[in-house]
Formats: structure tokens, C-alpha cells, sequence
């Protein structure tokens, strides 16, 4: 049999806040060959002229693909064509690097999976060419409002035309049912959201302060007015605000969030790196999720903070984000009304103990990236 390699296109840079195609990447290189394919960022004609090393990274990286059997190797192909800032030839230039490689693993014998978290019409029509093996991971609902209705169609056609979609959540399948009937035919997996529990698995601790935490890209889903009120309620509490700004939502929670981090029992961090927010989760005795549930996007969302908190070992109190509503509700409350939710953090965290923590743990644990991969290779019959 032929040795076999995942190819997964990039649509996000690597170790971008939800790192979701890091930690996939991680899981699947342990037994198989992980290509990296950095389709939006080929290497242009001005730098293949005038700098040398750009080939032999090339060169380099062909070698690795030929011989290794398992491992990551991040992999950009040259721009064929010229003006490379023409958007025509741009994605001419994208669909040739598809070709590209995916010649290049029929030429070494790698049998080719493809493995796609973003509807992308260049790498679709590399099934449609070489007829290899195609999985969908939906980890989002696309919602036109946001993604437009050119992602919109594109997904409709990567639905219809992969051998595998997995959804990280029942209620997000449910909604894609609803919309795409074809799934009723199509071979489809529910697995789990996927986090990294050994990193934020934290040793139990009660008895501590009254500190809630938010972290993650901050943006348009924020409910930022549910958060001043919360904020300006629970007076005698401190709130620790961690993440970047994204410019798409600056604009929309500017004025809000500006209040918010006035306020005298908030600080704001900014940007921290992933590997030091247990440093903050270990002085947290709640965790919150403040997401605006009017966008289709965070309704049928699966928040990977949520398992994040949950391994550290607090509560969650979110709103109504569907995917979280089968959890008990002593470990993760859910609700969209403002006294209800200041009211969870409230009781939550003062009936919160060890046994709660046990199973906050235990939820978290079968969240694991480990536990996710798992669940879609024995659906896929891969190992």
C-alpha cells in the first residue's frame, strides 16, 4: 500500500488563537507524513530570482516529503505565473500549486488525504483531478452575515463533493443538515470540540479569590454590553480581559469595551501567548464566555475556552451557545439573560468543590485533540 500523507490546506497562519489546525496537524503527524500547504503565501518570482534559499527550502522540503513517514513538513510552492497581485492569476497561481504538489505525491507514491477545515475552490478541485481520499472538518458554522455568500456556495460544493464531514458538535450538524439535505447521503462523523487538556490541566485548587477571567480573540462576538453589566454588578469581583483586538470587530465592541476596561475591578493583559494563560486560569474562580448568540456563527459554535476552563479546573458560565446545553448545570450555565448570568457566577462558583472539579476534568478530557482525531480515523477506517 502506499505510504500515506495528510495535505492540509492553511486558511489561518500557524499558532493563530484557535489552533485548531496546529493541534490536528500535531495528532495526525504521530503516525502519518502532515503536509502544511501555505497556498495563500507562494513564493514570488521576485524572491525565486533574487534569493537562492527560497529553492533550497524547496528542494529541501520535496526531500522530506519522499522519505519521511510521519512528521510535519510546512510546504509553499512557487508562484509559476507573474504578477502574482492580479487576482486571476493569483488563483491560477493556487490551483497550480495544488497541481503541483499533488503530482509530486503520485510521482513518490504517497497516497493522499485531504483534510480541510475552510471551503477553498482550489484545493476542492484536486479531489475532482487526482480522485483522492476528502474530509471535511466543519469546526465552524459559516454565516453569510460574516463570511459572505461566496464561502457560502463554496461550501455547498466541498459538502457535496467530500468523501467524510465531521462536525464538532450535534447541534452543528443538525443546522448543516437543515441547509445541505444532501448530508443525508454523505458519510458523516460527530466528534468532539478538540483542546489541549495536558496544557491546561490544572492541579485542584478552592479558596480562590474572586476573579473571573475572558481570553481569546477579541471581536464582534463579544456581547460587551452584558459584560459591563456584569462587570458593574459584581463590584467586589475582579475581571482579567486577555486577547487581541481584531480589527473586523474593532469597530463593533470599541465604544463598550473601552467602558469596560475603565472600570475599576477590571484588567486588561491584551495578547498573551496560549502557553501562558494557565499562569492567569490558576488565579481564576470562573470562567466566562460573554458571546453575542444572535450571530449563527457563535450559536452553533463549540467554544474550545470552554474545555480550556473546564481542564483548569473552574465553572463556566456562558450564553446560550447550543453544543453547551447537554452539560450539567453546576459545570457549565448557559443563558442570554443578564441577571441569570451574574447570578450563575455566583452559585457556581460558591457550590463549586472537588467533585465538581473531577467532572469538569472528565468533560474536558474527552475533548482532547487526542480523543477528537481519534473518534474521526476510526470512522474513516485510517490509523
Amino acid at each position: 500500500m502506499k505510504e500515506k500523507v495528510v495535505l492540509i490546506p492553511l486558511h489561518l497562519t500557524l499558532n493563530y488563537p484557535c489552533d485548531y489546525i496546529d493541534q490536528t496537524a500535531k495528532i495526525l503527524s504521530k503516525k502519518n507524513l502532515v503536509i502544511l500547504y501555505d497556498f495563500n503565501n507562494l513564493v514570488s518570482w521576485k524572491k525565486i530570482i533574487n534569493l537562492k534559499k527560497h529553492f533550497l527550502i524547496i528542494k529541501k522540503n520535496l526531500k522530506l516529503i519522499k522519505n519521511k513517514n510521519k512528521g510535519i513538513v510546512y510546504f509553499q510552492s512557487p508562484a509559476l505565473l507573474p504578477f502574482q497581485k492580479n487576482s486571476i492569476i493569483s488563483s491560477v497561481n493556487k490551483l497550480l500549486g495544488f497541481i503541483f504538489i499533488s503530482f509530486l505525491l503520485f510521482i513518490f507514491k504517497k497516497k493522499l488525504i485531504i483534510w480541510q477545515f475552510f471551503p477553498l475552490a482550489t484545493s476542492r478541485l484536486i479531489k475532482l483531478i487526482f480522485n483522492q481520499k476528502y474530509i471535511y472538518d466543519c469546526v465552524d458554522y459559516l454565516d453569510i452575515e460574516i463570511h459572505g455568500q461566496k464561502v457560502i456556495n463554496e461550501e455547498k460544493k466541498l459538502i457535496k463533493l467530500a468523501d467524510y464531514i465531521a462536525f464538532n458538535s450535534k447541534p452543528l450538524y443538525k443546522k448543516k443538515l437543515l441547509e445541505n439535505k444532501i448530508l443525508k447521503n454523505k458519510k458523516t462523523i460527530i466528534t468532539v470540540c478538540g483542546t489541549n487538556y495536558p496544557l491546561f490541566n490544572l492541579k485542584p485548587e478552592l479558596n480562590k479569590n474572586n476573579i473571573a477571567i475572558i481570553y481569546g480573540v477579541l471581536d464582534y462576538r463579544l456581547n460587551t454590553l452584558l459584560i459591563l453589566k456584569t462587570i458593574k454588578k459584581l463590584f467586589d469581583w475582579h475581571f482579567y480581559i486577555l486577547g487581541p483586538i481584531q480589527k473586523q470587530g474593532r469597530e463593533a465592541i470599541s465604544n463598550n469595551f473601552s467602558k469596560i476596561i475603565q472600570q475599576e475591578n477590571v484588567k486588561y493583559f491584551g495578547h498573551i501567548p496560549k502557553n501562558n494563560l494557565k499562569e492567569y486560569l490558576k488565579k481564576a474562580k470562573v470562567g466566562l464566555v460573554p458571546y453575542n448568540t444572535k450571530f449563527n456563527f457563535v450559536k452553533y459554535s463549540n467554544p474550545m475556552k470552554v474545555y480550556e476552563y473546564l481542564a483548569a479546573g473552574i465553572p463556566v458560565v456562558s450564553t446560550k451557545i447550543l453544543s453547551l446545553e447537554k452539560y450539567p448545570k453546576d459545570i457549565i450555565f448557559t443563558t442570554n439573560n443578564v441577571n441569570d448570568f451574574i447570578n450563575a457566577i455566583k452559585r457556581l462558583t460558591n457550590d463549586w468543590n472537588i467533585e465538581k472539579i473531577k467532572k469538569a476534568k472528565k468533560i474536558a478530557k474527552n475533548n482532547s485533540w487526542e480523543n477528537k482525531i481519534k473518534i474521526i480515523l476510526k470512522n474513516i477506517n485510517i490509523n
